[in-house]
């Protein structure tokens, strides 16, 4: 017999009044609701993650050693446009999973990557590190950054005066070998710089993010 998944029977008894099921989420396949729920045989008031296939049936409990990575994330955000795809952030690391079942992990790093979103045609997945966004393509690239937010002051421009100034034009006229690297770093410098595609943002110390 199918297990009527109505309010009467999930609050059944007096240790389950005023504790309905929460967290209602769906899997990306649409085939299971995952919820977290107290049930009649909890010694405590501590809820534990369920789920309950679409179709209907009697609720499957999980352990907390595999719910995070069995449950999908909250919330509608995330989705693509054609809703065949959703990206989430799982235990501070970023995911995409299709309503076929299939899923993907795109990063598996120490830092917590957070709050992904998909592009409108569904191909590229941007997500922030840190303080600065990040994006990359789900068909396969490079990882790019495409901010650069330092919680630092701007570095001074070195002037170079008096005696150490002296110093150095000394060197570069007497030495013709220093001048030479010398040339050929700032030679390399404004070619870094044309190919630099973000420019550091410096906030300062005392900026509130």
């Amino acid at each position: 017999m199918g297990f009527d998944l109505s309010v009467r029977n999930l609050m059944r008894g007096e240790g389950l009044v005023g504790r309905s099921p929460n967290e209602l989420r769906w899997s990306p396949d649409s085939r299971w609701v995952y919820f977290r729920w107290r049930s009649s045989e909890a010694k405590d008031t501590t809820t534990s993650l369920y789920r309950v296939a679409a179709a209907g049936g009697a609720p499957e409990p999980l352990p907390d050693s595999v719910s995070d990575w069995t449950a999908p994330a909250q919330g509608e955000d995330g989705w693509s446009l054609d809703g065949t795809a959703r990206v989430f952030e799982r235990r501070g690391d970023i995911f995409v999973a299709w309503t076929n079942g299939t899923e993907r992990r795109i990063t598996d790093t120490p830092a917590r990557e957070r709050a992904p979103q998909l592009s409108p045609d569904g191909r590229t997945v941007y997500f922030l590190s840190g303080n600065n966004l990040f994006a990359v393509e789900l068909a396969g690239g490079t990882l790019r950054q495409l901010t650069d937010v330092r919680t630092e002051d701007a570095p001074k421009p070195d002037s170079a005066k008096g005696h150490r100034r002296f110093l150095e034009e000394e060197q570069r006229r007497l030495f013709g070998v220093v001048r030479d690297r010398v040339a050929e770093r700032e030679h390399r410098e404004r070619q870094d710089s044309l190919r630099t595609r973000v420019r550091p943002l410096y906030l300062g110390r005392n900026a509130a993010l």
